[in-house]
């Protein structure tokens, strides 16, 4: 049966552009699917209780308590639940945790599983099974980030101009750091679980030189584009050219139009601070205001300020070109 393919944005999902990270849990009944459908965010879905089969890249996947599924920007997949099933979601904007990329160099794996699709423009990997430690860890951390999740049948994918928005699980100012804590410790959990189910996946047989490179890339990208290109070489102990070769070999990418993807995405989590886009342009090194307005567009599909505008308004569906490479 051919399946109608749907987009959700971020307003779906009640997910803020201020803040845009939610945990929502799900209960479906007996005999239950959803029909196919894209995001225009991330989404993992990991499965509590009962079972389902998770429809994806052609693939029929079954999903046990324990299984997680990781979707990026653009990825459609289904779901079929034969009997009944509980799955907490968890969706999230991977360009407004591009501070954290640097940090995340050290986890090749967490990189591979969750922000592989902002880097290289591939997709993630299949579902798996957490073992049952890391399961019982993860089960913690979801009561400590959303101890009053949302339960409702899904898709429950309104406007939240018709229902609003439910109260979230923690308030006051410490909650955002609060949250991005737990998810970015559940993350880790995820990563070094299927470092050590998986050591030798084919999704994830990357030369480890190149992280030392996308390192020296995120120690620069505050200085102007022509600086990366031997600090790279150095990174890599080789010549510019044929660090350049390496990188276009590894990645798809030539450094420079790598280097100007991660200063757009740096730009994000500026912007919605409230930071003008001249002075965005300044902080990140581009040549004057258009260039950055120009640069922008070209990932995002937008100029910078109506992607504030968007994301800020909570409404709507912003299709980027952010699945893929340029």
């Amino acid at each position: 049966m051919a399946l109608k393919k749907r987009r959700y944005s971020a307003a779906q999902v009640q997910m803020q552009g201020v803040f845009p990270l939610r945990f929502q849990r799900f209960e479906m009944g007996r005999q239950r699917e959803t029909e196919e459908h894209t995001h225009a965010f991330c989404e993992i879905g990991l499965s509590l209780g009962g079972g389902a089969i998770h429809l994806h890249d052609g693939l029929e996947q079954a999903l046990e308590p324990g299984s997680i599924y990781i979707l990026t920007p653009g990825e459609s997949h289904a779901l079929r639940v034969p009997q009944s099933w509980t799955v907490q979601n968890i969706y999230y904007s991977p360009e407004l945790f591009s501070r954290e990329y640097g940090a995340f160099l050290s986890l090749p794996r967490l990189m591979g599983l969750f922000f592989h699709r902002e880097l290289f423009g591939s997709s993630g990997v299949p579902c798996f099974r957490l073992t049952p430690a890391v399961f019982a860890q993860i089960e913690k951390i979801l009561e400590l980030a959303a101890p009053d999740a949302d339960v409702g049948e899904k898709p429950a994918l309104e406007d939240p101009r018709d229902g609003g928005t439910p109260a979230p699980a923690l308030s006051g100012l410490a909650a955002p750091i609060v949250l991005r804590s737990l998810f970015t410790a559940l993350l880790v959990l995820v990563a070094e679980d299927h470092q050590r189910q998986f050591p030798d996946h084919p999704a994830f047989a990357i030369d480890g030189r190149i992280f030392a490179a996308l390192a020296a890339v995120e120690n620069l990208l505050e200085g102007p584009a022509r600086d990366v290109v031997p600090a790279v070489g150095d990174a890599l102990g080789m010549t510019r050219e044929y660090a350049s070769s390496f990188f276009h070999a590894k990645t798809g990418s030539t450094i420079r139009d790598y280097v100007l993807r991660r200063r757009v995405l740096r730009a994000c989590p500026l912007l919605l601070e409230g930071r003008s886009v001249t002075a965005v342009a300044h902080e990140l090194g581009f040549w004057d205001t258009p260039h950055f307005t120009r640069s922008f567009r070209k990932i995002f599909g937008c100029a910078p300020r109506d992607y504030r505008e968007h994301l800020q308004s909570g409404y709507g569906s912003l299709d980027s070109g952010m699945g893929r490479p340029n």
